[in-house]
């Protein structure tokens, strides 16, 4: 999924819902699609719109596409949630963080080359974000070097 369709689908549900548009922020949240969210507050610390203030849809969606530029997170949306029993909505910041590589990547079969060689061409650490772009990106380097030698 590109960048770009989580900010059409936030745009097409506010333009929508203009009564939404209008109403003010009780509260602003963070939750997290698969991977647990470490820090919400990192994800508000990057977000402009708080509660108190009218729902902006082109404030909301420059916040997403910050959300999506740190490289932390793998989707990023918002939602507007009507408040039953008043005119306020709440506004929640959806995340899917990156996972990180809790530790080093395990080489086996690699005796041709040896595993510190193999890991040296995957250029993985400990604690990079990785998904499967990434592997199959980093895989595909590992199997040019085994044919070049």
């Amino acid at each position: 999924m590109t960048p770009a369709c989580p900010l059409r689908a936030l745009l097409a549900a506010l333009l929508a819902a203009p009564a939404l548009l209008a109403a003010p922020i009780r509260e602003v949240r963070v939750v997290s699609r698969g991977i647990a969210v470490q820090d919400p507050d990192f994800v508000l610390g990057f977000t402009s719109v708080r509660a108190g203030e009218e729902a902006d849809a082109l404030r909301i969606a420059r916040d997403i596409k910050t959300l999506l530029a740190t490289e932390r997170f793998s989707f990023a949306d918002a939602e507007l949630r009507p408040v039953s029993g008043s005119a306020a909505v709440d506004l929640v910041f959806v995340v899917e963080p990156r996972p990180r590589l809790g530790r080093p990547v395990a080489v086996t079969g690699a005796e041709a080359m040896g595993e510190a060689k193999v890991r040296q061409w995957l250029d993985l650490e400990v604690g990079d974000t990785v998904d499967d772009a990434l592997l199959s990106v980093q895989t595909r380097k590992v199997l040019q070097e085994y044919r070049n030698r």
